[in-house]
C-alpha cells in the first residue's frame, strides 16, 4: 500500500521550492497558496486488506504540521463506516517553507526583491521569471544592481571594465558573474545599446561596449638591419605586437620566415630582406589571419617534423595558400635518425591532407608508420638540426629567389 507520507510531501514543495515557483508567484502575486497536493489516501479496499496499516497513517498524517486534511467517510462492508483523508492542503506560504525548511532563504529572496524593486523597477519581471538566479546571487545582489544602474547611466562606455569606476563595486564582480549581468543589462538597457551579435562570456565586453583585450599578438624579428620597423636598427630586436598593429606594418621585406619554437625563433641567423615571425604553435593562423601584406609576400613555414608541425602548416595555408615549408621534407628527417623522438602526442593526420604537397603528406605517413621495427609515431624537433645547416639552407633560400 502505497500512500504519501511525509517525503512525499517534501518533495512536491522542494519541486515547487526548486523550480522557483513558490517564489515566482510572491514576484508576480499570483496565489499559490492554499495548494492541494498530489496525494494517494487510503480507498474502501485499503480498509479491508490493511486496516491497521490504514489506521496508523491516519494518526500520522494528523501529526503532519502545516498540512490540513479533507475529510470523508469510507464505507467499508467488514469495517462499517471509517473517517478517512480525502484531500491534503498546504493553506500558507509559511506552512510550505516550514515542511521544507527554506524560511531563511525565503527572506533573503524577500530582502533582494525590496532592493530590486527600489533600485531598478524595470527588473521585476526577470525576477519573476529567474528567482532562483537571483537567490543564489543574494550576497553579492546589491553589487550587481549597482553594476547595472551604472551601465544604465554609462552604456557603451569605451574603457576596459577595470576602469569602471562604481562606488562599493570590484570590477572582477564583473568578470565573474558575467552570465547573470548579460541577462540583467539586456532587461535594462535599449537595444540599441547592445550588440546582440556577440554573446557568452567571451562576447561580454563586445556586447556592451567595453574595450576589449586584444586576443592575438605578432612577435617577430627584423632579421636585416637596413629594415626600419622601430628606431633601432638591430637584428636582435624582439617585437611584439596586436595582430591589429602588426597589420598595419606592411614591412618592407620580400621574405617572411614563421618557426614553431621559441629558441628557433630567437637564435634565427640575419639575413637580408627578412623577417622570422614567432609562430608559437597552433594560434599562428589565427593571430596572421588579418594581416594582408603577408600574402604579397614570399612566405616560408618551419616546424617540428611531427604530426602539430604538418597541421599548423595546413591551417597556415588555409590563410596563406603560397606558404613554402622548408627542411620538414624525408632527406631532412632520414638523415637525423639518432635524433628521432617518440610522438606522445593526440591526433593523426588523414593519408591525403588538404593543403599539403604529396611529398609532406609522404612524410606525415613515414611519421605515423616510420618502419624498421618502430612501432611508435615519431618526431624530429627543429631545435635539433645542426644550425650550420640551417643558416646554410637559409641563405641559399634568399639568394636563389
Amino acid at each position: 500500500m502505497n500512500l504519501t507520507r511525509l517525503p512525499d510531501i517534501r518533495r512536491q514543495l522542494l519541486g515547487l521550492w526548486d523550480g522557483g515557483t513558490i517564489l515566482s508567484s510572491v514576484v508576480s502575486g499570483d496565489a499559490l497558496f492554499p495548494c492541494r497536493l498530489r496525494a494517494r489516501v487510503p480507498s474502501s479496499k485499503d480498509f479491508t486488506d490493511s486496516f491497521d496499516e490504514v489506521r496508523k497513517w491516519i494518526s500520522e498524517i494528523k501529526t503532519v504540521g502545516g498540512i490540513r486534511l479533507e475529510w470523508r467517510t469510507v464505507n467499508n462492508r467488514l469495517r462499517g463506516n471509517n473517517p478517512s483523508p480525502s484531500e491534503l492542503w498546504v493553506d500558507t506560504i509559511d506552512d510550505a517553507l516550514a515542511i521544507i525548511g527554506r524560511k531563511t532563504e525565503f527572506r533573503t529572496f524577500l530582502r533582494i526583491l525590496d532592493d530590486t524593486r527600489a533600485a531598478l523597477p524595470e527588473l521585476e519581471e526577470w525576477m519573476r521569471r529567474s528567482p532562483m538566479k537571483a537567490l543564489a546571487c543574494a550576497d553579492e545582489w546589491n553589487r550587481l544592481l549597482a553594476i547595472v544602474r551604472w551601465m544604465k547611466a554609462n552604456p557603451r562606455p569605451g574603457i576596459y571594465i577595470r576602469e569602471a569606476d562604481i562606488p562599493g563595486v570590484h570590477t572582477k564582480i564583473i568578470e565573474n558573474h558575467s552570465a547573470i549581468l548579460a541577462e540583467l543589462l539586456d532587461a535594462v538597457l535599449p537595444p540599441e545599446r547592445i550588440d546582440f551579435t556577440a554573446t557568452g562570456k567571451s562576447g561580454f565586453c563586445r556586447r556592451y561596449g567595453f574595450r576589449e583585450k586584444p586576443k592575438r599578438y605578432v612577435r617577430f624579428r627584423v632579421l636585416d638591419a637596413n629594415i626600419r620597423v622601430l628606431p633601432v636598427a638591430s637584428a636582435e630586436t624582439d617585437i611584439e605586437l596586436t595582430s591589429d598593429v602588426f597589420a598595419q606594418l606592411d614591412i618592407p621585406c620580400r621574405f617572411v620566415f614563421i618557426v614553431e619554437n621559441e629558441i628557433t625563433f630567437l637564435a634565427f641567423p640575419a639575413l637580408p630582406d627578412s623577417i622570422v615571425i614567432y609562430g608559437g604553435g597552433n594560434s599562428a593562423a589565427d593571430a596572421l589571419r588579418g594581416v594582408a601584406w603577408l600574402g604579397m609576400r614570399t612566405m616560408f613555414y618551419w616546424g617540428d617534423l611531427d604530426i602539430d608541425g604538418f597541421r599548423i602548416l595546413r591551417d597556415l595555408r588555409g590563410v596563406f595558400p603560397e606558404v613554402r615549408s622548408i627542411l620538414m621534407d624525408e632527406e631532412t628527417l632520414n638523415g637525423h635518425r639518432d635524433l628521432w623522438t617518440t610522438d606522445s602526442g593526440g591526433g593523426t593526420l588523414p593519408a591525403e591532407m588538404d593543403g599539403l604537397t604529396d611529398e609532406e603528406q609522404a612524410v606525415c605517413r613515414a611519421l605515423q608508420s616510420p618502419g624498421d621495427g618502430a612501432s611508435a609515431r615519431i618526431r624530429f624537433e627543429q631545435e635539433r638540426i645542426g644550425f650550420e645547416r640551417v643558416t646554410t639552407r637559409l641563405r641559399e633560400i634568399v639568394e636563389g629567389q
